[in-house]
């Protein structure tokens, strides 16, 4: 026999069930509102590195300058990392300059290129200087601004040392020109009428000569290798078509032309002879390698800019990967001594052995020159 429940049990069942369902319905709006009220999680934003756009070593391995933009490129300075001390010094460009670490003279003295960035500028001198560098520092007011003679209109490009190290300068007006400069006298050693591919000064006994890599006339657009010695300028090449770049060794005895080949590089490597130059070997180079340096006994070429390094060994051109990183994006490399190369990227500075591929962190900018 089946019994209903009693009226007193009926309204206590319906009052305990209304209950539960304010507290379910409750709970469900608070969770609601709590979501809807919740502040966003922030995205986090990546700063942007400050740009080397150089890096050089010293010739006795003991120090790295470079030059590198910040700030949106408004920005510029120049760091000097001292690997005895594993410290780095700063010198700050004025504002709307960039002082451009062009190389070292010796040890003790860098060649700066000062020019102007497109921006809100206080006053300087553009042009090439002398900056001594003494403890791993270096101080503007002890800078010399080079000023040698030049012809009216001439515009400076840029500069060099010789090994010697006298300054050697590239100007423009029409055509354009490379000058040995001898105490305030420049002296006028080769014209292009068009564009220098390359050009090198080398020493050659007891001698200098200049080589340079340029187009054959204003209406030949191929270019040639030539040789300059006593005001003397030979061409030593035949004319190259389709020469995407070219690259002279710091001795003056090889020589290196790349051609674009679907999506590789064609490297051709030849020797450098008195009047002429000899073929030694073909080779296709990953078009990861964008920029070349020699190492210092030439026996080695250290492929960068790309997201891998390279070793490219002279004379054979047989190209291995250095080391498995392949997110390298290198701003610039340099060889600090015939077994380890410089590398710059993404606010860093490595030291990278160049047979292992072994990478050890230098340095890194400081917070305040990220954006």
């Amino acid at each position: 026999m089946n019994s209903s429940p009693s009226p007193l049990k009926a309204l206590f069942l319906a009052i305990f069930l209304v209950g539960i369902g304010f507290l379910v319905g409750y709970g469900f709006q608070s969770s609601a509102n709590q979501q809807r009220n919740a502040l966003p999680t922030p995205t986090p934003v990546s700063k942007q590195a400050p740009l080397v756009k150089a890096l050089q070593a010293s010739p006795d391995g003991q120090k790295m300058a470079l030059t590198a933009t910040y700030s949106n490129s408004d920005k510029a300075g120049v760091w000097i990392y001292d690997f005895k001390t594993k410290k780095t010094n700063y010198y700050s460009s004025p504002l709307g300059w960039q002082d451009y670490v062009v190389g070292w003279k010796n040890s003790q003295s860098l060649l700066i290129e000062r020019e102007r960035i497109p921006r809100l500028a206080v006053d300087a001198t553009a042009g090439l200087y002398s900056a001594p560098v003494t403890d791993g520092k270096t101080d503007a007011e002890n800078w010399k601004l080079y000023s040698p003679t030049l012809p009216r209109g001439e515009k400076l490009i840029s500069g060099f040392y010789s090994p010697d190290g006298v300054l050697h300068l590239k100007t423009r007006h029409e055509p354009k020109t490379i000058w040995r400069v001898e105490g305030e006298k420049a002296i006028r050693l080769d014209d292009s009428a068009m564009a220098y591919g390359q050009n090198r000064v080398a020493r050659s006994g007891k001698q200098e000569t200049l080589f340079v890599v340029r187009n054959m006339s204003i209406t030949d657009s191929r270019q040639a290798l030539f040789r300059v010695e006593n005001g003397v300028t030979t061409q030593i090449s035949q004319p190259f078509e389709d020469l995407t770049w070219s690259y002279v060794a710091p001795s003056g005895k090889q020589f290196l032309i790349a051609k674009q080949d679907d999506e590789e590089w064609a490297w051709t490597l030849y020797d450098i002879e008195a009047k002429s130059i000899r073929k030694v070997k073909d080779g296709l180079i990953p078009s990861d390698v964008i920029s070349v340096y020699w190492s210092r006994d030439e026996k080695r070429i250290l492929g960068a800019a790309g997201d891998k390094l390279w070793i490219i060994d002279i004379p054979s051109l047989k190209c291995t990967q250095l080391g498995t990183r392949s997110d390298w994006s290198t701003d610039d490399a340099t060889w600090i001594d015939d077994q380890t190369v410089g590398v710059a990227s993404d606010g860093k500075l490595w030291s990278v052995d160049a047979q292992t591929g072994k990478d050890t962190l230098l340095w890194t900018f400081p917070d305040q020159f990220w954006q």
